[in-house]
């Protein structure tokens, strides 16, 4: 069977189309053509809005309408065709203001407010107080924690490599807690314990480091 003529166009030209042929993308700049096998479906998307203000701010287009052989208009801006024959997919955009109410000279010093570097070293200053005690709290928490952990591996007369794996277990899970809670938190802990099963560590002393975290494992199946 034949190849088959897909023609992108687009009003205003120069639009990035994405065409979605099966499970392969590709981008085009319109005007342009693409051509396909026979009885191909193809899915094509064009943007929502496109252009940026610079020195004025009508300088945006809005997405009005796409036609396929100018027989079938649609507000969609996703259209799948199918390639029976050539097509031609027809985009159109309409000129409007980026942002109505908000100017593109007052975007700009916004921007430049938030990039000043006095401002940043102001709230820098004004968030270190509680970033060393956050860090202050976080450190004798840890201590803590690693203490505990040593007396209870200490009790089990264990030395070298296999006391330092254990230590390091439990510094994966006290990592853990910080960023998850309940099932999650014992589920991604169990994927840890049984990470360290896999090299010969023993489940009920791994089960004994977790109990002294708090954190009750859910091992994976």
């Amino acid at each position: 069977m034949p190849d088959r003529t897909l023609t992108l166009e687009s009003s205003p030209t120069g639009i990035q189309v994405s065409v979605h042929v099966g499970p392969y993308v590709e981008w085009l700049v319109t005007n342009t053509s693409k051509t396909v096998p026979d009885g191909t479906d193809i899915t094509v998307t064009v943007p929502d809005v496109v252009g940026e203000p610079q020195t004025c701010e009508e300088l945006a287009w809005r997405f009005s309408q796409s036609t396929v052989d100018a027989a079938s208009p649609s507000t969609n801006r996703v259209r799948t065709v199918s390639m029976g024959a050539d097509h031609t997919f027809l985009a159109t955009y309409l000129q409007q203001l980026y942002f109505p109410t908000r100017s593109h000279t007052r975007r700009k010093a916004k921007f430049e407010a938030k990039a000043d570097e006095e401002v940043m070293e102001l709230r820098i200053t004004a968030l270190k107080s509680m970033m060393v005690r956050q860090q202050i709290d976080t450190t004798a928490e840890q201590a803590e924690m690693e203490r505990q952990v040593g007396r209870y591996l200490n009790s089990l007369d264990l030395f070298g490599h296999e006391l330092h794996n254990y230590r390091n277990f439990s510094q994966e899970l006290y990592g853990l807690k910080r960023v998850h809670t309940d099932v999650t938190l014992s589920k991604e802990a169990g994927l840890k314990a049984q990470k360290w099963v896999n090299r010969n560590l023993d489940s009920d002393i791994l089960e004994g480091v977790a109990r002294i975290l708090g954190v009750p494992l859910i091992w994976p199946p």
